[in-house]
């Protein structure tokens, strides 16, 4: 991961909204969010770290383009396209994983979802 590829988002806790991270104030414990309504436009919050789940970027793009994070829902198709995995991108053990292998193993990868604004998923992924 090139120190460009160091982003996070957050998912704020009382709004309940994904929000991108354009600065983090750890001395005094708040953070300054960026997020982007349905009705366009862009608005700006401070908020305090307690309030909020940070999630960081993998460094690894899905076949659509779009930035995979820590908590994001995946679909994965398995070697030789026999079967379709869905299941979540941890950090753990120094590396982004899904379905118990480095993110950066797998080719074939798309987004559906997070589990901040699609917790239902839990409970459909592939153990």
């Amino acid at each position: 991961m090139n120190k460009e590829d160091l982003k996070f988002k957050a998912w704020d806790k009382k709004r309940k909204r994904l929000s991108e991270v354009r600065s983090i104030d750890c001395s005094h414990d708040i953070i300054n969010l960026a997020f982007f309504p349905e009705e366009g436009g862009n608005c700006f919050s401070t908020d305090m770290l307690k309030d909020i789940d940070l999630i960081q970027y993998s460094g690894i793009k899905d076949k659509e383009g779009e930035e995979i994070y820590d908590g994001y829902y995946v679909e994965i198709k398995t070697w030789m396209n026999l079967k379709t995995v869905r299941a979540e991108v941890i950090f753990k053990k120094g590396a982004f994983m899904v379905a118990g292998e480095p993110l950066s193993n797998w080719t074939d990868v798309r987004i559906i979802g997070n589990k901040f604004e699609n917790p239902e998923m839990d409970k459909k992924e592939d153990k």
